[in-house]
């Protein structure tokens, strides 16, 4: 059986510049030893000093022997693993982090085996960059434990299938434990590779606490309360953070009310008031023009001003996902300053709304609740186009998240355009059908009557559906 993974769904914001670098050396050292030794043209016993030589303590072959590998497939197996998790987490720290981090797990493990084995053993030896993978891997499973892997296998028949991080790491961890029981837990690879996942679990989980990671709250530890008890994996201020995030989530409908960040939420029972107090928070002559027609979303812009980006050849698809803060200053130079709210003036804003697209065109619910939280807590979400916010509340709808499409669609509301009756009308259906509040519901579709402003165009159909289903909440009410 040959499984190789190769992509990943998690957001990458740095170029896997060291990624790809350190898969480069370690062919180009395949290539000029082990190659070598198979043609014919170099003896083993010249480059027998570079592997890990369990009969003494040499610093040098802590670096050496990570670079080394016995034959083509033990070299494409651990590249393409290096590749695949390498884009989780150097995507989320950056190049130079990674290369300390990846150098750190390996030199370390590699210290902590030849050390341990010149004691017990004092023959052999080991080579390869398995350890320091796996060490990465544990990395990606602690920082983005929901996102998928992609995988080529092939059993009989080729053939692709996604998987989570947490599932491909648990079950090749699995794998090493089994074999060191079927090794009668004498030293075997599934030891050392075991070994690597130990030393990068720590290094993850560090950086987690200290912050120096942004993970947005898809990390294991956020994802999980019982873990956030310990406080060697979380401190108190992180822990009070989290619960607040937390009691947040748990009043979704209070939550999806709040379309400012002034800490005032408009009351439960007038969308309208939302719209307005929407509109009041932004200066004058930058709120949304009802009379221009040409006034583009701002997700419209962003996808105009990243087309406009000069690129001399298509990106392959994990490339794809990179969205820099550059495409900011190449935002269209036809659409007015003072169209649009302010949030798209925020250096983030083109990067998220980008990748909120992407994960909502690729299906991926997770991701996409990732990047409107973000966006959301950073209190641009009001940028957003209706378009998106509607594709993202149909995504929510397919996987039955009523509750969490309330804030998607409370901002549609708010923007009082097009799809502001639709949004409407769904919000008063889940207040209705499944949060079992016909009066807030009958409220809600009230505040909204033919003379309304707080829409464009407030049209008969919209008026009749209205009616319809305030007859229909006020009949099962009345029942």
């Amino acid at each position: 059986m040959l499984l190789l993974p190769y992509s990943t769904d998690a957001p990458i914001y740095h170029w896997p510049i060291t990624t790809i670098s350190l898969i480069v050396v370690n062919t180009a050292f395949f290539v000029a030893t082990t190659l070598q030794v198979v043609l014919g043209n170099v003896d083993v016993d010249a480059i027998e000093w570079l592997i890990l030589d369990y009969g003494m303590i040499n610093p040098l072959q802590w670096v050496t022997s990570v670079f080394m590998h016995g034959g083509i497939m033990h070299l494409l197996g651990n590249m393409f693993f290096l590749w695949s998790f390498g884009l989780v987490v150097e995507g989320k720290i950056g190049n130079v982090r990674f290369l300390a981090v990846y150098m750190a797990i390996a030199v370390i493990q590699s210290a902590i085996e030849q050390c341990m084995m010149f004691v017990v053993a004092g023959e052999g030896g080991s080579l390869g960059a398995s350890s320091a993978v796996f060490g990465i891997m544990t990395i990606a499973l602690l920082w983005a434990p929901e996102n998928d892997i992609d995988c080529f296998y092939w059993v009989i028949y080729p053939g692709t299938f996604e998987i989570s991080i947490v599932k491909l790491a648990g079950v090749f961890m699995f794998l090493q434990v089994v074999e060191i029981y079927l090794a009668g837990f004498a030293v075997s690879s599934g030891l050392l590779h075991l070994m690597g996942a130990f030393v990068g679990a720590p290094i993850g989980l560090w950086m987690l606490r200290q912050r120096t990671v942004d993970c947005e709250r898809w990390d294991l530890i956020s994802r999980n309360q019982w873990l956030q008890q310990y406080r060697w994996l979380c401190s108190a201020e992180q822990r009070r953070e989290l619960q607040q995030n937390e009691e947040e989530h748990e009043d979704p409908v209070a939550a999806a009310l709040s379309t400012t960040q002034s800490g005032a939420t408009p009351s439960l029972a007038s969308p309208a008031a939302i719209a307005g107090a929407h509109a009041a928070a932004l200066p004058q002559g930058r709120r949304r023009s009802k009379s221009n027609h040409a006034t583009a979303t701002s997700d419209q812009r962003s996808a105009r001003s990243a087309s406009k980006t000069p690129s001399k050849s298509a990106k392959p698809a994990w490339a794809s996902k990179l969205s820099l803060s550059k495409q900011n200053a190449h935002r269209s130079a036809d659409v007015p300053p003072s169209v649009g709210p302010p949030d798209i003036d925020h250096p983030d804003f083109n990067r998220l709304s980008m990748l909120l697209r992407q994960s909502i065109d690729s299906g991926s619910l997770t991701m996409a609740q990732s990047h409107f939280m973000k966006l959301d807590q950073l209190g641009i979400a009001a940028g957003i186009s209706d378009k998106t916010l509607m594709s993202l509340v149909k995504l929510m709808a397919k996987q039955k998240q009523w509750t969490a499409a309330l804030r998607p669609l409370h901002l549609i509301a708010s923007h009082r355009d097009v799809l502001a009756p639709q949004a409407i009308l769904q919000i008063a259906k889940v207040q209705w059908k499944v949060q079992r509040q016909p009066d807030l519901a009958i409220q809600t579709l009230r505040s909204f009557g033919e003379d309304d402003r707080t829409m464009d165009r407030p049209n008969s159909e919209w008026i009749g559906q209205r009616d319809r289903m305030l007859a229909e909440i006020q009949s099962s009410s009345a029942n």
